[in-house]
């Protein structure tokens, strides 16, 4: 329970006007938001002879709920979903039987509230709903968990005014426990103000630990007043039972509803891919490419599989035809049954998903949920036999364009939701980047023309502190935005006349549905292999 503080990673409550006055919180009665949080710490001590790290992960659905607003502004927080995975010890699910962990069970099933005063921009009354419960923490650990909570819900959290002004600076006297934090505004558009938060206290030599430092990214809704998505990293000295170390903590929060797959898989890397020389792609013609599926070819078969990997659920369907652009598969209506046929209520958090081409041979779509709730899906998903539900898949085509070099400035297209610029390096005359923004249609990796170019991917080219890792810096780059970024690097040989890029794009027209069951893959292997 000594991390249970860790894993409540509640920076969200921070809100402005629709108008280009200050950012202010003006939450209404009845006013909700839901999140998905991933909180990774590691902690690396000084045990004499040598450095021992432990990693702790927790990933959190949770769903704030304003349920007063005069006199005061109380709030009520929902846990729909939590994992702390702990490298020394053993982790935690909601997922699973109360008996894993009932102490952390009786607390967190039953969620959090609190009082905010946002005038003073101060947070008091923080307790569990669950009161015996939570006394009984208290009485563990109470000064520790205390002061923690006054670390994540003070006046750092409830702002009272951000100009929306980019360059705007203000200071947040309290933020984290430091005094020299604060707020810079990068970007103010129609729907949202992004801002980076920042302390950093200088090294001395004198000094016997590193200075607590800690960047963060925050991306506001104009209109409604909320937090919409925030990446936070911290790096900051610890100690416990004499010995001292450095914990070094990354938080990403998003919308619940904004599928970027399993993010505890994501951001754990510290080194970009190496670039390599960009060959000739081969294969069929853009037409052979772009011929119209047919339902018989999307949705030959009523049956695809699921499997289950900790608390996560694939649902896998494949389709008949060897390659295709990808297109937009989905599920809806979604029912467990048992071996009777009786439904098995289990509630499902979508994640996203994929279509491609596994082997080769066969494409394939992919759909992943989370398992959420406290009444123990884990136990409930032993007994479903199949899944039924509605399957639906829009066609993908591929949609190519042309783009001239300019070595003096940058150049741009657009096709629906997406965004290129294909522009010129400083100082490096046959270097370009090529940045891409969007969600629903993306860019392939064919480019005619770059043959014999040297090739280098990045996920973001935000500025950052130098102290941020790789990965960390892609987390914070994720929060800035709502649509997905990719960077290309390419440096030629001899600057080409133009480029020919080739877009992935998703039918606006097609839409082919089809009832589905999902059976276990080992069933499903078994009757694969029997055809």
């Amino acid at each position: 329970m000594k991390h249970i503080v860790a894993s409540l990673a509640s920076f969200v409550l921070i809100a402005c006007s629709p108008t280009n006055s200050d950012v202010k919180f003006t939450p209404d009665k009845g006013d909700e938001r839901q999140y998905q949080i991933l909180n990774r710490t590691k902690i690396t001590v000084d045990s004499g002879n040598s450095n021992q790290t432990n990693t702790i992960t927790v990933h959190q659905l949770q769903t704030y709920k304003v349920t007063q607003v005069t006199p005061e502004n109380h709030f009520i927080v929902d846990v729909d979903y939590m994992r702390l995975d702990n490298d020394k010890s053993q982790g935690f699910s909601s997922t699973q039987s109360a008996d894993k962990n009932p102490r952390m069970h009786a607390i967190f099933s039953k969620g959090f509230e609190f009082t905010a005063d946002l005038t003073k921009g101060t947070v008091s009354n923080f307790t569990a709903i669950n009161k015996e419960a939570w006394q009984d923490i208290l009485k563990d650990r109470g000064p520790e968990v205390e002061q923690e909570m006054k670390k994540m819900f003070n006046s750092s959290v409830f702002l009272t005014a951000i100009p929306a002004k980019v360059g705007a600076k203000i200071s947040l006297p309290s933020y984290q426990g430091k005094t020299d934090a604060s707020l810079t505004v990068l970007n103010v558009s129609e729907k949202y103000l992004l801002a980076e938060i920042v302390s950093q206290q200088p090294e001395t030599k004198n000094s016997e630990q590193a200075p607590v430092k800690f960047y963060g990214r925050i991306l506001i809704e104009r209109e409604h007043g909320w937090l919409s998505q925030l990446a936070l990293v911290i790096n900051a000295p610890f100690e416990r039972y004499g010995y001292q170390g450095i914990a070094r903590s990354s938080i990403i929060m998003l919308p619940k509803n904004r599928q970027l797959g399993d993010i505890t898989k994501q951001f754990d890397y510290d080194r970009e891919s190496p670039a390599f020389e960009y060959t000739k792609q081969d294969g069929p013609s853009i037409e052979e490419i772009n011929k119209p599926l047919t339902q018989e070819q999307i949705f030959k078969s009523d049956t695809g599989y699921f499997r289950r990997k900790d608390d996560i659920l694939d649902m896998v369907y494949q389709h008949n035809f060897p390659y295709a652009p990808e297109g937009k598969f989905s599920l809806t209506n979604i029912v467990a049954k048992n071996k009777a046929g009786q439904t098995i209520p289990i509630s499902l958090n979508p994640l996203g998903g994929v279509s491609y081409s596994g082997d080769g041979v066969t494409f394939q779509s992919l759909q992943q949920y989370l398992l959420t709730g406290w009444d123990f899906p884990a136990e409930r998903l032993k007994n479903v036999t199949e899944f039924n539900a509605k399957a639906h898949y829009k066609s993908g085509q591929i949609v190519p364009f042309t783009l001239q070099l300019n070595p003096t400035k940058a150049v741009n297209f657009e096709y629906k939701d997406l965004k290129v610029e294909l522009s010129p390096v400083p100082n490096q005359p046959l270097t370009y980047l090529v940045r891409s923004m969007g969600e629903t249609n993306w860019l392939t990796f064919r480019i005619d023309g770059a043959e014999g170019a040297m090739m280098k991917f990045s996920l973001t080219d935000i500025n950052v502190p130098k102290w941020i890792a790789l990965g960390e810096k892609d987390m914070l780059s994720r929060a800035s935005s709502m649509q997905y970024k990719t960077i290309m690097q390419l440096t030629f040989k001899k600057r080409p006349p133009s480029l020919t890029f080739y877009i992935n794009a998703i039918s606006d027209k097609n839409d082919f549905s089809k009832n589905v069951r999902f059976i276990p893959l080992e069933q499903y292997e078994k009757i694969k292999n029997a055809n």
